[in-house]
């Protein structure tokens, strides 16, 4: 018997895969596709967020404040916390908006040469 008298396979009668995940094997799909330069600007960019979020601490914070730092501690600390987590989460969302419609993973040199360009522009206009 030849392979094109053949039945076709029969269709599979699994579920449809739970859409969390389908989101999630895409997101890992598009994170393989990162290049190695776009994999070090998202290193660096995360461990220059992290060192400027600890550089300010709670004490040098409180120093900026001492009657409420003496009179309301535990209020304080829970502002610098609020502030410190939106500081870092709004700099995540920023820079992946920012990467984004430039297509970084693709092209990041391109955008550097593209925002250097810019800044020689501006520096020659003023």
């Amino acid at each position: 018997m030849s392979d094109s008298n053949l039945p076709p396979p029969p269709a599979s009668t699994e579920p449809d895969p739970d859409p969390a995940k389908q989101e999630e094997d895409k997101q890992q799909s598009e994170e393989l596709v990162e290049g190695i330069r776009a994999t070090a600007l998202r290193n660096i960019f995360t461990a220059a967020l992290d060192r400027s979020i600890k550089t300010c601490s709670y004490e040098n914070f409180a120093a900026c404040f001492p009657t409420p730092a003496q009179r309301a501690p535990e209020v304080l600390r829970n502002a610098w916390e609020q502030m410190c987590g939106f500081w870092e989460s709004s700099a995540k969302v920023y820079a992946h908006a920012a990467a984004s419609p430039h297509g970084v993973c693709g092209k990041g040199m391109g955008v550097v040469a593209n925002a250097k360009g810019r800044c020689r522009e501006n520096t020659k206009q003023s």
